[in-house]
């Protein structure tokens, strides 16, 4: 369906979302209903930006309203259905993951991914700190690091800078769950196997010591 944009000044993603304006934006792109104004033009820039930067954020509030109603094979099988990119599923349900009583406002994306790893009393009083001294994402992650607020110029992130923040466990899960259901990995081949089980043996060691500490059946709860 197309989404008809109303042309607001300083509109937030929701409010730009009127019928009855100038253009229509359609999966292909953008069919001109007239000539727009120069205002109604920039405007029409300024909601693709506010989405784009949004689209993260949206996807996760989607998808953790989606784990709340409809549980967790729901939301894989959709994002499966859909074909979801895994990068882009990874960063949305980390997001998804954060407490919703952090307050978003002033931060981008890219700050509250730095956030995802934290607990919920963490993650209130970083967003605040971040907002509070206008930290950028990479000052963000220092200063959770070294344990007090560090602002200046940060050194380059490993991998070229791309920035995926900390993956919660959940999160962690839920994307392995997704791939699970796209892949099966008693069909690939056996060196596939063998480099699939390399990378997953920490994972096993650190349930198996968690199940170990909480006095747990491992068969059992595996039912293997």
């Amino acid at each position: 369906a197309a989404i008809r944009l109303a042309l607001v000044n300083g509109p937030g993603v929701g409010e730009i979302l009127r019928a009855g304006q100038c253009f229509t934006l359609t999966t292909t792109g953008v069919v001109f209903n007239g000539e727009p104004s120069v205002q109604q033009w920039r405007d029409g820039l300024l909601a693709v930006r506010l989405f784009k930067s949004a689209a993260d954020l949206i996807c996760a509030d989607f998808l953790r309203k989606g784990l709340e109603l409809f549980g967790e094979d729901e939301v894989d099988g959709c994002l499966v259905q859909m074909e979801f990119d895994l990068f882009d599923a990874q960063r949305a349900l980390t997001l998804a993951g954060l407490a919703p009583t952090v307050d978003r406002t002033g931060l981008t994306c890219a700050h509250l991914l730095e956030l995802a790893g934290l607990i919920e009393s963490e993650q209130i009083r970083w967003a605040g700190l971040a907002v509070e001294h206008r930290l950028t994402p990479m000052e963000l992650r220092r200063s959770i690091a070294a344990g007090q607020v560090e602002k200046g110029t940060p050194l380059p992130a490993p991998g070229g800078g791309r920035n995926t923040g900390i993956a919660s466990p959940h999160g962690i899960a839920m994307a392995f769950s997704l791939w699970r259901k796209k892949v099966d990995p008693l069909a690939l081949p056996e060196v596939t196997q063998r480099e699939v089980f390399g990378e997953l043996r920490e994972s096993a060691r650190t349930a198996v010591a968690l199940a170990r500490a909480l006095g747990m059946d491992l068969g059992k709860e595996l039912g293997v």
